[in-house]
């Protein structure tokens, strides 16, 4: 049976192994090899000034002069007057994508968060400060009651005393979880990414798609998840072994602080990371408020980036067994009119003869 071009051609156009993450970088990658092609008219596998200028100018018709000779001596190292392919490509490898995004999009989001987080901070250390006068509240209970608030753990271990506090309270709730939490846990699960994504690429090498070689030729059609059970096992143990060991990492801290059984402050650390928060182990030393506040927020946050990464991988696997079943719509239909073609030949060869 002749093989299927048509389809293979489709199904080889991304490696079966490849993440999001690596295909949007393999097509970037091709896009600045042709953006180079395009733009190097005399083949001489360097772009002068004035190719770079009309290669530049074609994408961005506004750039000005300034931004143009800035970008040109930022990308010609060697000072020689063009710019090589070598020196072309480097400035945009991984690395260096990795520098300027460090320089964009994530720094804005860290000072972002920060900003937030300061200022939210600052107001609750003085507003409770201030409303709790009478319960002596120090500036630790109140950064740690601020946290409880934002995070939605609630204790209950310390409350407010009093009507006005309540009031400053609810102000706070409305912060803390519409704008602030949702900053810093961004930042924190923008953060852990970087390990939870690898850990996955090392298990999709370990128990890697299925492949499926539909019309028996030998080759492989395309590839289609492993069941339920592997495919979110995989992808979510990094995920889940970074937030347990940072449980157990914390629960040691607070054992060292407040000398309870580890087993109490695991079970505490647990409770605080699904932000049910019954409040049964008490923590009244100012060393275990401040790291307990740490510890809401790292858990907090790290749980949400799990749930997030279990809803990302439902869609994904919907999205690839959607494909999936299309493709066998279309590969059945041709291996259909094969079978067609080739019993009409026979057919005809059989009356011939």
């Amino acid at each position: 049976m002749r093989p299927l071009p048509r389809m293979a051609l489709v199904l080889n156009r991304v490696a079966p192994h490849q993440s999001i993450e690596e295909q949007l970088e393999q097509a970037e990658e091709e896009r600045k090899v042709a953006e180079l092609n395009s733009g190097d008219k005399d083949g001489d596998q360097r772009l002068d000034w004035d190719e770079f200028v009309a290669m530049v100018r074609k994408k961005e018709p506004k750039i000005t002069n300034e931004v143009l000779k800035a970008r040109f001596k930022e990308l010609d190292k060697n000072g020689d007057g063009s710019i090589s392919w070598n020196e072309y490509m480097r400035a945009h490898s991984p690395l260096q994508k990795a520098v300027r995004f460090l320089k964009g999009a994530l720094v804005r989001k860290i000072l972002r968060a920060v900003i937030l987080f300061g200022v939210y901070t600052l107001l609750g250390v003085l507003g409770f400060t201030y409303f709790e006068e009478q319960q002596s509240w120090t500036a630790i209970d109140a950064f740690y009651f601020s946290m409880m608030t934002m995070s939605t753990v609630g204790y209950g271990d310390i409350s407010p005393s009093n009507d006005a506090s309540r009031g400053f309270t609810l102000f706070m709730i409305v912060i803390g979880v519409v704008f602030v939490f949702v900053e810093v846990a961004n930042v924190v699960g923008s953060l852990t990414s970087p390990i939870t994504s690898k850990g996955r690429a090392l298990l999709e090498k370990a128990f890697p798609m299925i492949p499926v070689d539909l019309d028996g030729d030998g080759g492989v059609d395309y590839y289609k998840p492993r069941p339920p059970l592997i495919y979110y096992s995989k992808n979510l143990l990094p995920s889940f072994m970074l937030t347990m060991g940072v449980q157990f990492a914390c629960a040691a801290v607070f054992q060292a602080i407040d000398p309870k059984t580890f087993f109490i402050w695991f079970y505490h650390c647990l409770v605080t990371a699904f932000t049910v928060g019954y409040g049964d182990v008490p923590n009244p030393t100012q060393a275990g408020r401040m790291w307990g506040s740490i510890h809401i927020i790292l858990s907090v946050a790290m749980l949400g980036e799990l749930i997030s990464t279990f809803g990302e991988l439902r869609k994904q696997r919907a999205a690839t067994l959607s494909r999936v079943a299309q493709l066998d719509r279309e590969l059945d239909q041709e291996l259909l009119d094969q079978v067609s073609t080739h019993t009409c030949a026979l057919c005809c060869m059989r009356c011939h003869a």
